[in-house]
């Protein structure tokens, strides 16, 4: 079997597991993991409220997993974009040179710093 045939078979494989441990599991009960950042310094990270927004998105639930995590909704989408770009990098060049350039990468490093102070500043 080829090796990229087996590495998706793998990645898909973990993908769909996950989603359903976060469509069976709310993460709100205390079964996952806390927010390492969150419990040492007080502060709310960009990713807070990931997890309890994946399983809101999971049930449908769009308006809960914005309450939970607003960036999540608007960041994933542009991330498939670039690990799928980086798959068809040969077959557009331009988009990935464009989303792996090092300014795309800062300008969403930046996004997500300043979503880290504005949540923590407003309560988001």
């Amino acid at each position: 079997m080829n090796r990229n045939i087996k590495i998706t078979a793998i990645v898909a494989a973990c993908l769909v597991a996950a989603v359903a441990v976060y469509w069976l599991f709310d993460p709100a009960a205390n079964l996952f993991p806390r927010c390492p950042f969150y419990v040492v310094t007080g502060l709310k990270c960009p990713g807070c409220g990931a997890q309890r927004a994946v399983h809101a998105l999971l049930h449908g639930d769009l308006r809960g997993a914005w309450n939970q995590n607003a960036m999540l909704l608007l960041v994933v989408p542009v991330i498939v974009l670039m690990l799928w770009s980086e798959y068809r990098a040969g077959r557009h060049p331009r988009l990935n040179a464009f989303l792996t350039s090092t300014g795309f990468v800062m300008a969403l490093v930046a996004l997500l710093a300043g979503w880290m102070i504005v949540r923590n500043i407003a309560g988001c």
